[in-house]
């Protein structure tokens, strides 16, 4: 998990963002699994009761340039990241702000009895061919 002052993460470009490593607690994992595999996944979720989430997927590579770092007070190193941004489904994500111990069941898990309702993502125009032939909730044409 990754956080920062609001705009910690930057849009560099159509396909491009990037992010600053912080000193953090010297493991580097991210930047080894970076190394590695610059395969990365990011999910974006707002935790003020609304239900956006934003999904990232792309490869990231690893900066350390000068003019990369003058970007991000105190980073250490800049990841950039080539991507995708696409919406998440919300289902199993639960809204948290005013949660107490009484966290009320999410809706879009299934439970025996339960068939959930189809996420309103679902029903956008643009993503109706996205959708696996498979998934119950794809608009059928006429």
């Amino acid at each position: 998990m990754r956080s920062g002052d609001p705009g910690f993460v930057k849009i560099t470009g159509p396909d491009t963002l990037e992010f600053p490593e912080y000193d953090g607690n010297n493991m580097y994992r991210t930047l080894g699994n970076i190394h590695r595999n610059p395969n990365i996944g990011l999910l974006f979720v707002r935790l003020d009761g609304k239900t956006f989430r934003t999904r990232i997927r792309g490869k990231a590579t690893i900066h350390d340039s000068a003019e990369a770092l003058a970007g991000h007070h105190g980073a250490k190193v800049v990841v950039r990241v080539k991507c995708e941004i696409f919406p998440n489904c919300p289902r199993y994500v639960p809204d948290l702000m005013g949660a107490s111990a009484d966290v009320p069941a999410n809706l879009y898990v299934p439970r025996p009895g339960y068939e959930p309702p189809a996420p309103e993502w679902k029903s956008r125009d643009y993503l109706k061919d996205v959708l696996s032939k498979y998934d119950p909730h794809r608009k059928r044409d006429a």
